[in-house]
């Protein structure tokens, strides 16, 4: 179901209507997303996709394991907040993961095992990780490591992982 909407700046935007209760609207935006981008690379930006209440987080990070699964493009996907953000970091690559530091006395990064355990190595971390001990939720959930901002506004985080 298709309807236009005008928007504040004049344009007009699809409002598509689908009443699955099986998927979240994150879940469902994303799919037609990858519909309408089919084959094509970029990033993919979401704001305000955790909402605010720990059940839609763990559904956004849900959306960001699935995806490209659901039908997306070959494209990152991001999700931000006001204060935080989150990317997926897939087995088979050196991730370059660039903070922006807006921060006085430091900030954090946490990595958190998506769908299972995971050996993880990083470098750019206050405690980086060596893979010797598995993230996993029911054991070590690397939470609140600290980046050090060394004077040029960003930092950059290296991470290798065996899983998502």
């Amino acid at each position: 179901y298709y309807e236009g909407r005008r928007t504040a700046h004049g344009g007009r935007c699809a409002v598509l209507r689908d009443g699955c209760q099986d998927a979240n609207d994150l879940t469902k935006a994303l799919a037609e997303m990858g519909r309408r981008m089919a084959g094509t690379a970029g990033r993919v930006s979401v704001y305000g996709a955790f909402g605010g209440r720990l059940d839609q987080m763990a559904a956004a990070l849900n959306a960001l394991h699935r995806w490209p699964g659901t039908g997306g493009p070959p494209a990152s996907l991001r999700l931000f907040s006001d204060d935080c953000s989150a990317v997926l970091l897939r087995p088979g690559a050196t991730h370059v993961v660039r903070l922006h530091a807006p921060w006085e006395d430091g900030g954090s990064c946490g990595l958190l095992p998506l769908g299972g355990a995971c050996s993880v190595v990083t470098a750019g971390l206050r405690w980086d990780l060596d893979g010797t001990v598995p993230l996993a939720f029911g054991g070590l959930v690397s939470s609140s490591n600290a980046v050090e901002e060394d004077g040029s506004g960003y930092v950059d985080v290296i991470v290798e992982t065996d899983a998502p």
